[in-house]
Order: structure tokens, then sequence, then C-alpha cells
């Protein structure tokens, strides 16, 4: 049954952007954007409230709790409510630091919100796999699977998203100019460079995701909400010390920074060392699949000096041909022999 609450969030990230382009386009702004994920959010809620009542026939109680279980379900979910503020803090840093600088205050902070959209779909895109396994994780971990089960698992799982991120990232670097040019027009060139600075250090946890999991099924995410809030004050300390001197650009550096140190670092450090994951062994399957990528891109940034993209047909074309050779370089050589299976019986299904 899991599934289903899958589905209404698959359905809720595709129509979330879509009814706010709607919403722009009619007229009502950020205003009418706000009041769209508010009714969006509602409506999924109470979604889920009527299949757990008559699908699950779950009827919650409240009197006489369970003080015992209580405790410790506030135990577990502290630390989780702690990750989600800190992260709050993280995404919102850097913003709210450019609007109180006056030469950044407007057009600063837009240019920074735009290249930041782009982290965001990227991340809402590769969010939607995941989820699909945390059932599954569960089970592993309160059944007593080895370590090397979850590391399998673990790989298995982030080279499927790695498929997907590294297109994501690798086709921006390659047509994010241009395309944020058609986009939004001349004078948020910037936004460019503020997403790659973002968006390459964001790949590391996006294929971790099932770490992250096995993390809280063993009751293990302190360590992680702790290093969050580490990245935060890093970031916080690093924006306030180059905005003023490189702008948006000089907010963004920072921010990847203190994301590759926390990420790339000192969790890996923890998912090997303490938690038990051949990290090794995970980064030796995955990182072949960013290099295919990364040899396109530049590829495709040198013939870009000859191919000019500015049309929108001329800029979808080339993003079409260009996640065609990604496919086929992926195909050729780096799917596994159990992948390219899956993958022929899922289309002759």
């Amino acid at each position: 049954r899991f599934l289903f609450i899958q589905g209404i969030n698959v359905i809720s990230t595709i129509g979330t952007p879509v009814m706010n382009l709607v919403i722009l386009f009619m007229g009502y702004r950020s205003v009418g954007m706000a009041v769209v994920s508010l009714a969006l959010n509602v409506v999924v809620r109470l979604v889920y409230m009527a299949y757990v009542r008559r699908a699950l026939d779950i009827r919650p109680k409240y009197r006489n709790m369970p003080t015992g279980a209580l405790r410790e379900i506030f135990a577990f979910s502290f630390w989780v409510f702690v990750s989600n503020i800190v992260g709050q803090i993280y995404s919102a840093t850097d913003t709210v630091i450019i609007g109180t600088i006056p030469k950044l205050a407007t057009i600063g902070a837009a240019v920074y919100s735009i290249g930041n959209t782009f982290t965001s779909i990227m991340f809402s895109l590769s969010q939607i796999t995941p989820g699909f396994f945390t059932p599954k994780v569960n089970q592993m971990v309160f059944s007593g699977c080895t370590d090397a089960d979850l590391t399998d698992l673990t790989i298995r799982v982030g080279r499927l998203q790695g498929y997907l991120v590294a297109l994501v990232c690798s086709g921006f670097i390659a047509f994010g100019k241009p395309f944020i040019e058609r986009y939004v027009g001349p004078g948020y060139e910037e936004s460019y460079w503020v997403a790659v600075f973002v968006m390459i250090p964001n790949c590391i946890p996006l294929v971790q995701s099932v770490a992250h999991s096995i993390l809280q099924a063993k009751n293990m995410h302190q360590f992680r909400s702790k290093v969050y809030l580490g990245i935060a004050l890093l970031n916080i300390a690093g924006t306030l010390l180059l905005v003023r001197k490189y702008g948006v650009v000089g907010a963004a550096i920072p921010t990847g920074i203190s994301y590759f140190i926390g990420h790339g670092i000192v969790i890996n450090w923890y998912y090997w060392k303490r938690v038990g994951l051949d990290i090794p062994r995970f980064w030796k399957s995955i990182i072949p699949i960013f290099m295919i990528a990364a040899v396109i891109c530049m590829i495709t940034l040198l013939l870009s000096h000859w191919i000019d993209f500015d049309s929108w047909f001329r800029l979808l074309a080339g993003i079409l041909g260009y996640t065609a050779v990604y496919a086929i370089c992926i195909w050729q050589f780096a799917l596994n022999k159990a992948e390219r299976t899956k993958l022929i019986n899922t289309f002759k299904k």
C-alpha cells in the first residue's frame, strides 16, 4: 500500500510546477503560487486521511496514549525535526544575507533564486525513486541483514539515481547558459554559476538517499543532523565573508563547499566507519556514471563554440540529442547485466 502514497507524491511533484505556471500566466504572481501550494498540500493530506480510513480501515484513538512508545517516537523524531529545521535555515541563508545588502537586495536575490531553482528541480526528480525502497530498508534492518546486503541495496539504488542525477547535472552545465538566457532574458547570467556551484555537491547526497534511510532505520541519524547544523554554520560564515566582494556567486561558493565537506567527506566517513556500509565499493560503482556524463558534457561545451543555441528549436534539439547520446553511452559502458535485463523486461511489459 506504500505505492499509493508514492504515487500521490509523484503526482504532487509534477502537478505543483504545472499549476504554478497556470497561476503565473493568469497574473496572480507569488501570492497565487503560495495559495496553490497550500491548497495542494491540504488536498494531499485529506487524500491520505481518506485512504487510511477507508482502504486500510485504520482509525486513530487518542485516549490512553502509550507514554513509553511516545517517548521513543519523540526521541527518534526530534533529530529528524532538527535536520529539517537546519535544512530550511541552510536553504534560506544565502537569500536572506543577499537581501540585507542594498546593491543586491532586489536583482541579486532574484538571480540567486533562479539558480537555486534548478537544484531544487534535480532534488525533486531524484527523490522519487528512493522513497519506494524505505519499507524494504526497514525490513532488512529489522530482520538482521548484513552490512554487505545493505551496501548492495545502496549501490543498486544509488546507480539508478546516478543515471538521472548525472544526466540532469551535466545537461544543465552543457545547456544552462542558453536556457537561462531564453527562459528569463539577459541580466541573469550569474544564475548559471549559482546553480553549478550548488548543484554539483548536491549530487553526493542525492545518490545516497538509501544510506540516509538506513541511518534512520538503525536510529543513527542524530549524527547527520549535527553535521547538517555544522554545514549551516559554515555556510553562514562563508557567505558573510564572500558575498560583498563576489556578489551572488560569492554566496553560492561557500554553500557548495560546505555541502561537499559535510556530505562528501564527514557523512561518507560516518557511513563507512560507523554504519558499516562499504563506501569505497559504493563510489567505485557510481563514479564511472558521472565520468561518462562529464566527458559528454565537455564535448558539448566544446561544440557550443561553433553551434549557437540561440533559439528554442536549436536548444531543444541540442538537449534531445544530448539525452540520446547519454542514453547510448550509458547503455554501452555503464549498465551492468542485471540492469540491462531489468530494463529490457520493463520495456517488454
